[in-house]
């Protein structure tokens, strides 16, 4: 658990004890290649590995991977030769594979990536005949990663999902022209994505299984629209996010083939999502919107959705003037959080820990 050093010394001045229940909070540092951080896109089932992109120092434009470890730091993802941009997106549970992207100066170009334990960059294959792809999940205890396929002179994508480097497509259902695979179970066998209808321009979510294959998930609202972000380890439930019965973009879960539910926004907002789940299903994390810009929540059906800044201050934790705006991912048991925020003492996005003994 990372303790603040701070309180601990004042602990050591005043005598007093270090309560292990209260939650903790730490920024966690920039290399000097990076001005800021765009994504904090993974986290290891202990929590010992956080994984991201950021800015590029000397391009505004440009984007390098990072993988942080207490021991290490944070670190740049070497790329793969003939590529200057790199994205991050997830980690395996045990932290030694790291899954993202790989790209051409001006992004036209681009190749799925997985990074070994020695941070080595490895390229993987395409469906035939297509050009360019991207890589979004990872299972967190099987060697299959996921993301998607395109070709450039049609601009169609295709979901797929790899295994020991092999290139399999989930294909498009009847009535939709792309596909795009994010996240997967802990075995491999649930992928779940997007969907989109380029020419009605309609967008929807997917969960595909080797047994049914894809399945178009129900939306809340007829016609409607949602994309599913995350799916826990077993499988079995789903976030994302939906246009709502209000009008607004709402974090969504999905549960078996029940209908999907809407988790609403806190009192007085109209928009959030859901950006991950831990991997018992039990925790979900995002962001909603209010007039000053995102900010982070959390979200248990004992609690309903919580802002995390206003639960952490609640509890003792000094954010000292930090806003968090976005939770991007959990670890299994939903203890510890990472996500990015704006520093006031560095005018910048930076990536941030959180643990919660216990959980939410």
């Amino acid at each position: 658990m990372v303790i603040d050093m701070r309180i601990v010394a004042a602990a050591m001045m005043t005598g007093a004890t270090i309560r292990a229940d209260v939650p903790t909070f730490e920024i966690l540092p920039l290399p000097p290649q990076l001005r800021k951080v765009d994504e904090v896109q993974g986290v290891s089932d202990d929590g010992s590995t956080v994984v991201g992109t950021g800015n590029d120092a000397l391009n505004s434009n440009g984007r390098l991977a990072y993988r942080w470890t207490p021991d290490q730091g944070t670190v740049l993802l070497p790329l793969l030769p003939g590529y200057v941009w790199a994205d991050a997106w997830r980690v395996s549970g045990d932290g030694q594979t790291v899954a993202g992207t790989c790209f051409g100066l001006d992004y036209s170009a681009s190749v799925p990536c997985i990074w070994d334990a020695e941070n080595a960059p490895h390229a993987l294959p395409l469906l035939p005949g297509h050009d360019y792809g991207f890589l979004y999940g990872i299972a967190r205890r099987a060697p299959v990663v996921v993301g998607y396929s395109g070709r450039q002179d049609t601009r169609q994508i295709v979901a797929v999902r790899w295994r020991a480097h092999h290139a399999e497509s989930l294909g498009v259902p009847p009535g939709w022209t792309h596909s795009a695979a994010i996240d997967v179970s802990a075995n491999g066998q649930v992928v779940v994505g997007s969907l989109s209808d380029l020419p009605a321009g309609r967008s929807g979510a997917f969960r595909w299984t080797p047994q049914r294959r894809m399945e178009v998930l129900p939306t809340l609202t007829s016609p409607g629209r949602a994309t599913a972000e995350r799916v826990s380890d077993d499988g079995r439930v789903i976030v994302g996010g939906g246009l709502s019965v209000a009008g607004y973009e709402h974090a969504m879960r999905w549960r078996g083939d029940a209908p999907p539910e809407d988790l609403g926004v806190p009192a007085g907002y109209r928009y959030s999502y859901a950006y991950a789940i831990s991997g018992d299903g039990r925790t979900i994390a995002g962001d909603y919107r209010i007039p000053g810009g995102p900010r982070a929540f959390v979200y248990t059906d004992r609690a309903g959705m919580v802002d995390l800044e206003r639960f952490l201050v609640k509890r003792g934790v000094d954010l000292h003037g930090f806003t968090l705006i976005t939770c991007f991912d959990l670890t299994t048991d939903g203890s510890i959080l990472v996500g990015h925020g704006y520093n006031p003492t560095t005018r910048a996005d930076m990536a941030f820990r959180v643990e919660v003994p216990g959980g939410f």
